[in-house]
């Protein structure tokens, strides 16, 4: 696993920011009409996050500004307005080190956020790298390759020339076992837990 300090130098080497983050506005200042708040990396921990949210509040213009919402995210998932800190600096840390971060947001938008409760980063990554089956070209491919894989060709023989694959993939998913989600260049096939 990599270090926050490892995400953050390789985040200053990468070409395109796919930071997660998380923009936070100033109830008081949304309130009268001022648009006031700050946008936040959230993979940087819970403790930072929560430091920026009390520099941002102490610069609004508004006397009473005390209450925050989450009004935007990016790379985080389904993040809602009151996602408590914790979890946005978990999900922030799992989208960083994940082995494919598309395919780990693709895949969180399948999970329950709500209910993470103590679930770690860590713990999420887990569960994706279980879960996860790759970037196939579609998912007849993907059925053909696990079974390929399961039985070799040679067992197959001639007749896996024969089997009709799409056909094998809907009983895969219909059966409850897999489902894919498009991608770029393909599709990502994953399995419920």
């Amino acid at each position: 696993m990599k270090t926050r300090e490892q995400i953050s130098i390789e985040r200053k080497n990468a070409a395109v920011d796919t930071t997660p983050r998380i923009y936070v506005a100033c109830l008081s200042s949304y309130n009268a009409g001022v648009l006031h708040g700050r946008w936040i990396d959230c993979d940087q921990g819970e403790d930072h996050i929560e430091e920026e949210v009390q520099a941002m509040l102490k610069e609004s213009s508004q006397q009473f500004a005390e209450e925050w919402a989450i009004h935007d995210h990016q790379f985080m998932g389904p993040v809602t307005e009151s996602t408590d800190f914790a979890t946005c600096a978990e999900i922030g840390y799992a989208v960083s080190t994940a082995s494919d971060s598309d395919a780990f947001l693709e895949w969180l938008d399948y999970q329950n956020i709500m209910d993470i409760g103590a679930v770690t980063g860590d713990h999420l990554i887990m569960d994706f790298d279980e879960q996860f089956h790759g970037l196939h070209d579609s998912p007849k491919d993907f059925a053909y390759d696990l079974y390929i894989d399961q039985y070799h060709e040679n067992e197959l023989g001639p007749l896996a020339n024969h089997i009709d694959w799409e056909s094998v993939w809907n009983d895969l998913r219909c059966g409850g076992d897999f489902y894919s989600v498009r991608a770029n260049g393909g599709v990502y096939i994953f399995s419920h837990s």
